[in-house]
């Protein structure tokens, strides 16, 4: 289990791609990823697990949302 607690923002955006694909190898080799946002107020509700990204989230959290884990029902 990994569990990244981050802005979201890497310090170079040409980044992304690579950090997607090492969170997509972690999570191929077994390795269950819980991401936790750090933002400031009104990104979302809290306390809630979203099972598909929203439409109006920046970035920063569609980043931490795609290299988390698919958790079970």
């Amino acid at each position: 289990m990994l569990f990244v607690l981050s802005d979201g923002e890497p310090n170079d955006l040409s980044e992304i791609p690579g950090v997607v694909a090492v969170a997509e190898d972690l999570k191929a080799r077994g390795v269950l990823i819980i991401s936790c946002l750090l933002a400031e107020g009104g990104l979302s509700e809290g306390k809630i697990l979203y099972g598909t990204p929203r439409p109006n989230w920046p970035a920063s959290a569609r980043l931490m949302f795609d290299c988390a884990s698919v958790l079970e029902e």
